[in-house]
């Protein structure tokens, strides 16, 4: 099985193509971000093809579901993973707080004398 869901930003904008069979595809990269325990940051860039028609922009942040693909090209023959994507969703993420940007609270019993009940 090669099955693969990864989620990123699209690095640049789409480029929208049309294979000689007249299909049209669209190949983007993507970044994708990951963390370890100890809160270091790891990016890794990713080329997809998806063969539709589907022109998104540099930033948008999308959900790639897909298999990978390892092809060798170029003079030196060198070794390229990319990613030939099946379904492709432009998603909008809300960020979540980091603790240490969390809002205070206070730890003092609230008064509620006023209260009307």
């Amino acid at each position: 099985m090669n099955k693969l869901f990864i989620d990123g930003r699209l690095t640049r904008d789409a480029e929208v193509k049309t294979s000689a069979a007249g299909k049209p595809f669209t190949k983007f990269s993507i970044a994708h971000n990951e963390w370890s325990p100890n809160d270091k940051e790891k990016v890794m860039f990713v080329n997809v093809t998806y063969f539709k028609d589907y022109p998104i922009e540099k930033g948008t942040a999308v959900i790639i579901e897909g298999r990978i693909d390892i092809s060798k090209w170029g003079d030196e023959g060198k070794t390229y993973t990319s990613i030939l994507a099946d379904r492709v969703q432009a998603v909008q993420f809300i960020a979540k707080k980091k603790p240490e940007q969390a809002v205070a609270t206070s730890t003092t019993p609230a008064d509620d004398s006023d209260i009307p009940f």
